[in-house]
């Protein structure tokens, strides 16, 4: 008896004490992980390839987290991981989850012309349906930012919609082509402002940063920003901070790289929108495969019935991210940039290596 409970002892501390190796052996991985990948990412800053912060998740642990550079062109200020930056066209991920959430209530249709909601638009819009919104294939063409900007001190909402009401014809027929326009998400939001009854903003902050958990993410009300607290300001090799006036709130769409993991980790488990209106969702015009399509989440790729990948760049003049999610891998790397560079594809690349 006495013999069968030592071995017991003896079988239970030798477990213990592999489980201790094992633990021990987990942190001193992580600590060269984390170590290598600053030693990376400090390189690629004094080159002047990231001024910005970075998240990386595994296994929804943190493994990085740390920021360089600065927040603004003045440099008297360093980055930490509370500021927040603009998204760029990550944003169009928000009016195209909303839209699903109003079709999975019933309230519009994807195959509904779109002057079915939006009866101020030119008859063309009779032709365009809400998918080709989503799929970029309306025939709408490109926004003429120039043009927009030099003819108005501060840009504003309706010179936007003025802008689209002017236009006389598509590019081509609905659903024919694909042209990545920002019309298309602009129509998309004001949508969903005709169905809900509410600004964009407001829908958005209860039925999509809300459930996702994003707290610190805001819609700035304009830019130059009247309140600059916790914004990471843009700025250019030189430290020039970007100069040009708007007051669009859905274009200034701001957060930090924790609450862009909590999107793309609560969207990829279905908690914002349902699996099969993620799939609708994600599906990209392909018959022009010489042409780099995207959906309104970038490129979100499906392995049968499980995500692959979901790749979503974004900039706006020196703001740009990536978010490069692996959800088989339990893998998600966050950018965000206040300096423009054009080596953040690269960036993220080298860090999903080391992973």
């Amino acid at each position: 008896m006495i013999s069968t409970i030592l071995i017991n002892l003896r079988v239970l501390l030798i477990s213990f004490i592999c489980c201790i190796s094992i633990y021990s052996s987990g942190i001193a991985q992580n600590s060269i992980v984390k170590t290598e990948l600053d030693s990376i990412l400090t390189a690629e800053n004094q080159k002047g390839n990231l001024n910005g912060s970075v998240l990386v998740v595994k296994n929804q642990k943190i493994i990085f987290e740390k920021s360089y550079g600065y927040v603004d062109g003045s440099k008297t200020q360093v980055l930490n991981k509370h500021y927040r930056f603009n998204l760029g066209s990550v944003f169009k991920e928000f009016p195209g989850v909303a839209i699903m959430q109003l079709e999975e209530m019933g309230k519009l249709k994807l195959s509904d012309p779109i002057n079915e909601y939006l009866k101020e638009l030119p008859d063309w819009s009779k032709d365009i349906t809400v998918k080709n919104l989503l799929q970029y294939t309306s025939g709408l063409p490109n926004v003429t930012w120039g043009n927009i900007f030099e003819n108005n001190t501060v840009v504003k909402e309706k010179h936007l919609i003025n802008s689209l009401c002017s236009i006389k014809n598509l590019e081509f027929k609905p659903g024919t082509n694909y042209l990545y326009s920002t019309y298309n998400p602009v129509l998309l939001i004001k949508i969903v402002e005709a169905i809900s009854g509410q600004k964009f903003s407001d829908y958005a902050e209860k039925n999509l940063l809300a459930p996702a958990k994003m707290e610190q993410t805001v819609f700035k009300s304009e830019y130059p920003y009247i309140d600059r607290t916790k914004m990471a300001i843009p700025f250019n090799s030189e430290y020039k901070e970007d100069h040009y006036n708007i007051a669009i709130d859905f274009v200034l769409l701001s957060s930090t790289p924790r609450d862009i993991y909590n999107w793309f980790h609560h969207l990829e488990n279905f908690k914002v929108i349902s699996k099969k209106s993620l799939k609708t969702l994600s599906k990209e015009f392909l018959d022009l495969p010489e042409i780099n399509t995207q959906s309104p989440l970038g490129h979100l790729k499906w392995n049968g019935n499980k995500i692959e990948s979901h790749i979503h760049h974004g900039n706006s003049n020196n703001y740009e991210c990536i978010i490069k999610s692996f959800p088989q891998e339990k893998l998600t790397i966050v950018i965000l940039t206040n300096r423009e560079a054009g080596e953040i594809h690269n960036l993220a690349d080298k860090i999903h290596k080391r992973i």
